[in-house]
């Protein structure tokens, strides 16, 4: 298959590359930076790694884990090492047809922020949201599904860009590619902010969504 790649900055764009489906995304960026120095004639190897915005920015380029992707049976995995996906996998999360966006890092390299165990990022997360009133209905239920996401390697940010990637879910959809059950799925959308549309029969976003993300955002930011 072609596979179009586009880089960012944008003058890279468009770099059009043939590509086996099972290769995995470790193989997919060592040929796309050879492809990429041959191309601009480079004399260095230039950092590559999937688009920040995929994941809202939460991804670095030294970690060699996406937040999640959605396996072939369409049940989300998280934090998946780039060995363990293959382009399927990205063109089935992303939605994209045959399509995918890369940050181009020249002359920088990657930062690693300070490694905490999932464990502790989930106690963290708690720990500073829960006095925020606009915040207290999701974490009365992230705290009942602590101990099951753990267990699934499931970052409380990771669950929460998940949900907001889209503008209006099925509940059904969003249980069963979580493995959480409709009853806590239905919950949560509503702390987050979503509320049921009887035309469309979706839990879709409202303002409310987005003022309980950017505060949400605020607090993943203080986790230290």
């Amino acid at each position: 298959m072609k596979l179009i790649c586009k880089f960012y900055p944008k003058r890279y764009n468009d770099l059009v590359i043939e590509i086996i489906e099972k290769k995995n995304l470790t193989v997919l960026i060592s040929n796309l930076q050879e492809a990429v120095m041959k191309r601009e004639n480079f004399e260095f190897t230039p950092g590559i790694a999937i688009a920040e915005q995929y994941y809202d920015g939460n991804i670095k380029f030294d970690e060699q884990y996406l937040p999640y992707i959605l396996n072939k049976n369409r049940i989300v995995e998280w934090n998946v090492a780039y060995k363990d996906i293959s382009v399927e996998d990205l063109l089935r999360t992303f939605e994209s047809n045959n399509i995918l966006k890369f940050d181009l890092l020249i002359g920088m390299g990657g930062i690693r922020d300070v490694i905490y165990s999932i464990q502790q990022l989930w106690e963290n997360f708690i720990k500073v949201a829960e006095p925020i009133v606009l915040l207290n209905d999701v974490v009365d239920i992230l705290k009942k599904l602590k101990t099951i996401l753990i267990k699934k390697r499931c970052k409380p940010q990771d669950l929460i860009t998940y949900i907001y990637s889209k503008n209006a879910w099925n509940i059904y959809e969003l249980s069963y590619q979580t493995e959480i059950d409709k009853e806590n799925i239905k919950n949560l959308l509503k702390g987050l902010g979503y509320k049921w549309d009887r035309k469309l029969l979706l839990y879709v976003k409202t303002k409310k969504s987005k003022n309980i993300y950017n505060k949400m955002i605020n607090e993943f930011n203080n986790i230290k």
